[in-house]
């Protein structure tokens, strides 16, 4: 069965210079939340619901990035 486009992203593209400024830019801005969320075990202490904040953060930060450098035809 063939798939349409390139799902699982087996090829790879040349990424603009736009693409890694947003892609750097991005990474950036989660960084800093990550850095916050240490702030706030620091003053309430370590919680589960930190630690599905970092999670959730990750798979966001992940799917951001995806978004920024999708090639085109890619789905």
């Amino acid at each position: 069965m063939a798939t349409n486009g390139d799902p699982f992203r087996r090829k790879y593209g040349t990424l603009s210079d736009e693409q890694k400024r947003l892609m750097d830019v991005t990474k950036i801005a989660y960084e800093n939340l990550w850095v916050l969320l240490d702030s706030v075990e620091v003053a309430f202490g370590k919680s589960r619901d930190v630690s599905i904040a970092r999670t959730d953060l990750q798979n966001s930060c992940m799917w951001a990035v995806r978004a920024i450098t999708k090639m085109p035809g890619q789905d």
